[in-house]
């Protein structure tokens, strides 16, 4: 599962004697959001940081209904993309540990459940976990047409082009992501 924020993911004692690195899976839930509802769950940047609305789509959890259906496969094509870009561009900007899917039998580790989707729209940002692709493909999770419509069109976090976009969403300023980075 995410690491919550507050939380260093490292147990007591291996803070007190480092032992060797481990891969750490939170078994308690993730953050859960409704689909198109405000995303305040980045301390950094912060919401408050923002001109605009970070808008969650992808965060869910068991218990929680979801939509289904058929979705573009661009969608899924330009996913696999991003993800390491965004990897890439924003380190800091991600979590510890790996998120482990609640919805599959077993809490499966997700690879790469650590990184955050920004995609920038006319007026907000979506923010969605990199893994998203995983509910798609793997629980028939629909996401919303314009998020997918958005991410078709989302240039390549390390571009000019996404800067400037990021910044239109962002009511013309220069979004939080960028804070201290060479882009």
């Amino acid at each position: 599962m995410r690491i919550c924020h507050l939380c260093s993911g490292v147990p007591k004692r291996s803070r007190q004697q480092p032992r060797s690195l481990k891969l750490i899976v939170r078994r308690h839930p993730l953050t859960y959001f409704q689909d198109m509802t405000v995303c305040d769950y980045f301390r950094v940047p912060a919401p408050s940081e923002w001109a605009c609305r970070l808008i969650a789509i992808g965060w869910l959890e068991s218990g929680h209904e979801f939509s289904t259906g058929p979705v573009d496969s661009r969608l899924l094509e330009k996913l696999a993309s991003l993800r390491p870009e965004f990897r890439s561009a924003f380190p800091a900007i991600s979590f510890r540990g790996l998120h482990a899917c609640s919805l599959c039998k077993g809490n499966v580790p997700l690879s790469d459940s650590h990184i955050n989707l920004f995609v920038p729209t006319i007026g907000f940002v979506y923010v969605a976990p990199a893994r998203i692709d995983h509910y798609i493909e793997g629980h028939r999770y629909a996401p919303p047409e314009h998020f997918v419509d958005a991410v078709i069109k989302c240039p390549s976090p390390t571009s000019a082009e996404y800067r400037a976009a990021m910044s239109a969403a962002n009511r013309g300023y220069d979004a939080p992501l960028f804070k201290g980075s060479s882009q």
